[in-house]
């Protein structure tokens, strides 16, 4: 039984795995569908092509398809939803492949999901999904500091954990909200850091690569002149999540003998944000956290068209 979870939003490459597998003549079994109450700015043209994907959505997937509604940002709530969904699905079927889409999730339940599939990891085959667009954000309307923000959640991963702290080592995805990973680190005051910079897969030089260097710039200069004392910044290609994990592992050891926290600040693109947080769960649970600014309102103009779908297992 084959059965797909993924998210529908205002962009387009929503629906691009559901209509990949169709392309390739693979039977979808059930298809789950997350849509998420978030405010859109200018509200009219996010609520239009939100509504634009549920009906392509319903006409992909016909009867087998059902779009519930969840909460954007609750970890603990998304972990019980999944758990819910998994043991329904087994009570049914002795034979389940999951294949989750991450790319229209919040980069919240991408990390949720990372701690449920760790605990769950002899449970059934799992396959994840990431969409790239066409065109991922738009240079003119990225400028740092226009962003506006509700209140920042500090989430402590491990739902188990009580566990105390010394410090703290920050692990950063850089993308294109730079001001929104600026208030995430400022809530958190690190005694160090990992800075990851993403090279997109496509040629450069590259629209999205354009975007994520102007909104980090502010960053970049911190580290070079000194401001961000133990920040080391590395540049990996999109492709090479091995390399992430890596030196995501190396780096969670680390911490672990100083007793230090792990907070992710998870900017970038999914994939990279899905393995950092995998990768540090699976050797520093207890100790692993999340600053996460909530945002107001998404921009519609976040991204554009359907490129292509990139499949990988989450246990790399």
């Amino acid at each position: 039984m084959l059965v797909w979870i993924g998210a529908i939003s205002f962009e387009s490459r929503c629906n691009g795995s559901i209509e990949a597998l169709l392309n390739e003549n693979i039977h979808l079994h059930r298809v789950i569908a997350f849509d998420y109450a978030t405010n859109i700015s200018p509200r009219s043209q996010g609520e239009e092509s939100r509504a634009i994907n549920r009906n392509q959505f319903e006409n992909l997937v016909k009867d087998k398809g059902e779009i519930q509604i969840v909460h954007p940002y609750r970890y603990a709530e998304f972990i019980g939803k999944l758990e819910t969904l998994s043991t329904e699905l087994e009570n049914a079927h002795s034979l389940i492949h999951l294949i989750v889409d991450i790319t229209c999730l919040t980069k919240i339940h991408t990390i949720a999901l990372a701690y449920w599939l760790i605990n769950r990891r002899e449970s059934f085959p799992v396959t994840l999904a990431y969409s790239q667009p066409e065109h991922y954000g738009n240079p003119s309307r990225n400028i740092w500091g226009k962003g506006k923000w509700l209140s920042t959640l500090l989430v402590r991963l491990d739902l188990d954990s009580t566990d105390p702290f010394d410090s703290t080592t920050l692990i950063a995805i850089l993308g294109h909200e730079g001001d929104r990973l600026r208030l995430a680190i400022n809530e958190v005051e690190a005694n160090r850091a990992l800075v990851i910079k993403v090279l997109p897969l496509e040629p450069m030089p590259s629209r999205l690569a354009t975007v994520s260097d102007i909104q980090n710039a502010w960053l970049f200069f911190e580290i070079q002149n000194g401001i961000r004392q133990g920040f080391t910044l590395k540049t990996l290609n999109l492709a090479n999540l091995d390399s992430l994990m890596h030196l995501v592992q190396d780096v969670c050891r680390n911490a672990k003998k100083k007793t230090s926290r792990i907070v992710l600040c998870p900017f970038g693109p999914k994939p990279f944000v899905f393995a950092s947080a995998f990768s540090s769960l699976s050797i520093y649970s207890e100790n692993t956290w999340l600053s996460y600014p909530i945002p107001t309102s998404y921009d519609p103009e976040y991204s554009s068209g359907y490129k292509q779908t990139t499949w990988f297992s989450p246990f790399i």
